[in-house]
């Protein structure tokens, strides 16, 4: 009786093609999620050629004597925090 249940199983299971569809199933989803991370890298990586590009034109469009006076600007703006009693 078991066998024959478990065969009736086995042959549905053929007919079905379950395993088949099993295995279709698994690939598309490795498929897809292969696809998404490629889509995010790209992404990722053309983010970032952007972002060095942006810096490599702040530099080659800065002024010394400006960023030396921000900074001592920003000194002295932190002394002068550093000054006051609470």
């Amino acid at each position: 009786m078991e066998k024959s249940i478990s065969k009736k199983i086995v042959n549905t299971y053929n007919s079905k093609k379950v395993l088949e569809k099993f295995k279709e199933s698994i690939e598309k989803f490795y498929l897809d999620t292969e696809d998404a991370f490629n889509a995010a890298a790209d992404s990722l990586e053309n983010e970032w050629k952007e972002y060095v590009s942006n810096l490599k034109e702040l530099v080659l469009n800065c002024n010394i004597n400006e960023i030396q006076s921000r900074i001592s600007k920003a000194k002295e703006f932190k002394n002068f925090i550093q000054g006051i009693t609470l």
